[in-house]
């Protein structure tokens, strides 16, 4: 993100420094709710639990905004993040952020954060619009180098022609139509991950077999109820330790 002209002059001087600190914050914590090992630890076995608790599926909905809050309670970090211009309308754009989409079934402007001019800078860590988001870019190029998968999706050309456009009377983030191959690219990698990776039945398998350990030393790891950010300050490497004594 640039402030005031792109290489194309776009007249983008609404984004400020304090709007571009709220989204790299934002990009850097909108995962915090996953916890340990994963998608395995909040799409399966918290998942798994949630029957037992009243308010399992609310908070699962909102962990990672949950546990941004309880990071900024705990550290005092609010405190410290106002000396770089930060004021509670900013806080509220961050964890709009990091929620994603907010959908009320009204065409009113859903948000609180930013004005609905700047409507675009929510496409960026998750955009609800079309799928295609820095968060994607990251887990993408790490597990792609970490699994000898090859991606040929170039983030950083996609960043280049992107472009801040008016379309049917909504301000939203655009890009050439000769990067089509370039997106194309990205959601075949991505296919590709969820296939011989994210959703192979051999990892399918041995994440059914975690969970179920898991259970079993639930009482060991003191998770009593899946309704707060305790169950994720819990859960760390130490439950691998728990799991090989048994």
């Amino acid at each position: 993100m640039k402030k005031k002209t792109d290489p194309a002059n776009q007249d983008i001087s609404d984004i400020s420094e304090t709007d571009i600190l709220c989204v790299e914050i934002a990009a850097l914590c909108h995962d915090l709710g996953c916890g340990p090992l994963s998608t395995l630890f909040s799409k399966r076995f918290l998942v798994a639990l949630k029957k037992e608790s009243v308010n399992a599926k609310e908070w699962l909905k909102n962990r990672n905004v949950l546990m941004f809050v309880h990071m900024l309670k705990m550290n005092c970090l609010e405190i410290k993040l106002k000396k770089f211009g930060l004021q509670e309308t900013d806080f509220n754009f961050i964890k709009e952020l990091i929620g994603g989409y907010k959908c009320n079934g009204s065409t009113a402007w859903p948000y609180k954060g930013r004005r609905e001019k700047n409507a675009f800078l929510y496409e960026i860590v998750s955009n609800h619009r079309n799928g295609v988001d820095v968060c994607k870019f990251d887990y993408m190029a790490r597990d792609c180098h970490n699994l000898g998968i090859v991606n040929n999706f170039d983030a950083q050309r996609y960043i280049e022609f992107a472009r801040i456009m008016e379309v049917d009377g909504e301000i939203q983030i655009c890009t050439r139509d000769k990067e089509l191959g370039n997106l194309y690219n990205m959601f075949f990698t991505r296919y590709n991950l969820h296939k011989f990776a994210y959703q192979h039945p051999v990892v399918c398998g041995m994440e059914l077999m975690i969970v179920d350990a898991l259970k079993a030393i639930r009482g060991t790891l003191g998770i009593i109820k899946v309704d707060g950010v305790e169950i994720l300050l819990k859960v760390t490497e130490r439950f691998m330790r728990c799991i090989n004594e048994r």
